[in-house]
């Protein structure tokens, strides 16, 4: 596993779930063919969990060389609050898993990875989800494409949100960072400016930066367009 790159961090990654915040979602701008709805986001992270295989089997979780599993490992827990270390109203056992992951992540820890994909995946099994989604690289942006898209749309301008413990926009824009690389740190090839735009959200993200936020996600879209 490579070292982590030095602009590498999480929000609550190394503390136990923090608050309870209802399951939102919103729904997609017409023409995008993504479910982001509240359970929308649930069925697709658990579809990521999937795709993502064994951290084993992986080049790496975090940097340029990361595979396009280990992405789909950290968009899967920041859809379920893993950046944030909160817990999804009736999903606690979803979204201990993803603390744990982000927690992992962070430490670069690969035994907790795998056992905390191993406790996510089981998680959707034992809540009876199915993964839904496209958890393919294409659907992967495709997916940011209409969440940072549907979150504008839902909560407003980034400077009118709340606390992330409060204000599901925040977890949505994480998720938005990661599914561009930028919770593992990585430059997607061929995606650069998606990645570009991925890696200012998260940074945004971690201070509550609005107008960071506000730009990189108004990028991700019309680079979507």
């Amino acid at each position: 596993m490579h070292r982590r790159p030095s602009h590498f961090a999480t929000v609550g990654a190394g503390a136990s779930l923090l608050a309870v915040v209802a399951l939102a979602g919103c729904a997609a701008p017409a023409g995008t063919g993504v479910d982001v709805t509240g359970d929308g986001q649930v069925a697709y992270a658990c579809a990521l969990a999937d795709e993502a295989g064994s951290p084993a089997q992986w080049t790496s979780a975090v940097g340029d060389d990361a595979d396009s599993e280990a992405i789909a490992a950290s968009s899967s827990a920041a859809l379920l609050g893993g950046v944030y270390g909160v817990a999804l109203e009736g999903q606690p056992a979803l979204s201990e898993a993803a603390a744990a992951y982000v927690r992992g992540l962070t430490r670069l820890d690969l035994e907790e990875l795998e056992r905390s994909l191993d406790d996510l995946r089981s998680a959707c099994a034992d809540a009876g989800l199915e993964p839904a989604g496209d958890p393919s690289s294409d659907g992967q942006r495709a997916y940011a494409c209409g969440l940072a898209a549907a979150l504008l749309d839902e909560h407003g301008d980034v400077e009118t949100w709340g606390s992330p413990l409060e204000d599901p926009a925040w977890r949505e824009s994480s998720a938005v960072a990661a599914l561009g690389g930028g919770l593992s740190g990585t430059r997607i090839a061929g995606a650069e400016n998606f990645s570009s735009s991925a890696q200012q959200i998260q940074r945004g993200t971690q201070t509550q930066d609005a107008e960071l936020v506000q730009g990189a996600l108004d990028s991700v879209i019309a680079d979507c367009q």
